[in-house]
C-alpha cells in the first residue's frame, strides 16, 4: 500500500493506493464531501473489504486525479 496526497477534482485528500487491487473504492460519506455524482445504472454487486464483510456498491463514479 502506497500512502499519497491526492487531488480529486480540486480537493486536496489523503490516500491510499493499492497497486495490487483491481478496482478502487471510497466511501459514500467521501463521494457526497467532494460532491460527485453516483452514476448507479444496473449496479447490483457487493464487495468484501479487509474485516471479511461486505459492503453494497452503490455505482461508479467519473473523477479527475492527481497525485502530489
Amino acid at each position: 500500500l502506497i500512502e499519497l496526497k491526492l487531488n480529486i477534482n480540486g480537493f486536496k485528500i489523503n490516500g491510499i493506493v493499492d497497486t495490487g487491487a483491481t478496482d478502487n473504492y471510497i466511501s459514500n460519506r467521501l463521494i457526497e464531501s467532494l460532491h460527485l455524482q453516483i452514476d448507479n445504472d444496473d449496479v447490483e454487486s457487493k464487495v468484501m473489504i479487509a474485516n471479511n464483510s461486505q459492503i453494497e456498491v452503490l455505482g461508479s463514479i467519473s473523477i479527475s486525479l492527481g497525485i502530489g
